[in-house]
């Protein structure tokens, strides 16, 4: 019987069982070392199969290495056996005529030249083949004695169980008993002498846990995860320079003058080779004349005098800014010439004259409005006439001033029925 301390060994040196595990199993064998069947390797290795710990091939292998590391450390320490063997008298001659009536045998001890007598197994002695023995005849025979008769049985158990001589034939058998159910595929046992490959070749030892398979798949799954998304969102916010275009032309009909200018410059941007690029361009220009329609005349006439000087010499400027300009500088010019005449402001008069010269020049003549320009004409001829007015006024008022000064009354009130005369608004005054 192979002890249990044999395989826990085994076991602890390999890391194969946890370390409470085989402290427990040692601890059972302690219990039952002095019991008359006590803890043997080959009944550890059946709890530990029972229990999930090892499987029945591992288990087997482990046994046959057990086996065979428990074999060559106890023939190390096997003493040369010894044999009682029967020592023959001399052979009688036929001319002798001396006879005995009686054989004394003796027994000697002599030392044993063939271990297979006693054990069963090739000598170590012999290479290559099985020692022969030689069967003695019925009077070479020596009776039995009790030892001998004691002897045979445990040799023929020893040899049977497959355990080493010299252990308590008592014990349990060696695996092949407790390991019926582990059976090797086929029904064959692993034996000592084949040759095996190494018992742990095929274990796996502990790894790190950032070398696990779903680790490494998990990160993976991840990776492609985020590089869908990436795409996913580039496309969703990658649109056509169709729809971009669609959405300005969209707010600049709304009025949202602002919104417009912002994608066509987009537009413009990321799509400056598209076919309808430059009709872009003319209508961002006119985006912009919008969106300063809200300020002041004389202001609202620079910016909107700057973008024309600018979109004026695009291929598609007609097609694109004459209903527009239609529509935008008439208003622009009526607005610069009411506040001209309001103010009485020459510049703005100026200013308003260059719009009507606007208009005859990106306007076509059938689509300009007549009314709207001949309104722009009065309002410019009496800021005009209202300029002079105040310039005749102010003359007339220092000539008036002189000749009081002068204390010349009949000629100041010439100057004043003479001013009355050419400007009649001036009487009340």
């Amino acid at each position: 019987m192979i002890p249990a301390e044999e395989l826990l060994k085994l076991l602890q040196e390999r890391d194969l069982v946890p370390p409470e595990v085989i402290q427990q199993l040692r601890k059972q064998a302690a219990e039952t070392s002095r019991s008359p069947k006590p803890l043997s390797a080959s009944m550890a290795a059946k709890i530990l199969v029972d229990q999930g710990y090892l499987s029945r091939l591992l288990a087997q292998r482990l046994m046959t290495a057990v086996e065979k590391a428990y074999a060559e450390k106890t023939q190390r320490h096997r003493p040369e056996p010894i044999v009682l063997k029967k020592v023959e008298p001399p052979q009688k001659k036929p001319d002798d005529g001396r006879a005995e009536s009686g054989e004394n045998e003796d027994l000697e001890l002599a030392p044993l030249e063939d271990a297979d007598d006693l054990f069963g197994t090739p000598s170590r002695k012999k290479t290559g083949r099985r020692a022969e023995s030689r069967e003695p005849t019925a009077a070479e025979k020596p009776a039995a004695t009790p030892k001998q008769a004691g002897a045979a049985p445990e040799t023929t158990s020893a040899a049977a169980g497959g355990v080493s001589p010299g252990l308590d034939a008592s014990l349990p058998a060696g695996p092949e008993d407790l390991f019926d159910d582990l059976a090797l595929p086929g029904g064959a046992m692993p034996t000592a002498t084949a040759p095996l490959p190494d018992p742990f070749a095929s274990v796996p030892r502990r790894r790190n846990v950032w070398d696990s398979p779903l680790l490494l798949l998990g990160g993976g799954a991840l990776l492609l995860l985020v590089f869908v998304g990436v795409i996913v969102l580039f496309s969703l916010n990658r649109r056509s320079g169709d729809e971009v275009l669609a959405e300005a032309a969209a707010d600049y009909r709304a009025g949202s003058y602002t919104q417009a200018i912002h994608k066509y410059q987009r537009f413009l941007k990321d799509f400056p080779k598209h076919p309808q690029a430059g009709v872009t361009r003319v209508r961002l220009g006119l985006a912009q004349i919008r969106q300063t329609l809200s300020g002041d005349w004389m202001e609202v006439w620079q910016a909107t005098r700057g973008v024309l000087e600018e979109i004026a010499v695009l291929p598609d400027f007609h097609p694109e800014a004459d209903a527009e300009l239609t529509a935008v500088l008439p208003q622009i010019g009526e607005g610069l010439a009411a506040s001209a005449f309001e103010r009485a402001d020459a510049e703005r008069i100026a200013a308003a004259e260059q719009v009507l010269a606007a208009i005859r020049r990106y306007v076509p003549r059938e689509s300009r409005p007549s009314k709207k320009i001949a309104d722009i004409e009065n309002l410019l001829q009496l800021a005009q006439r209202r300029i002079a007015l105040n310039q005749e006024r102010s003359a007339a008022l220092d000539k008036i001033r002189e000749a009081r000064a002068r204390d010349a009354a009949d000629e100041a009130y010439e100057i004043r029925r003479r001013l009355v005369r050419q400007f009649p608004p001036l009487a009340d005054d």
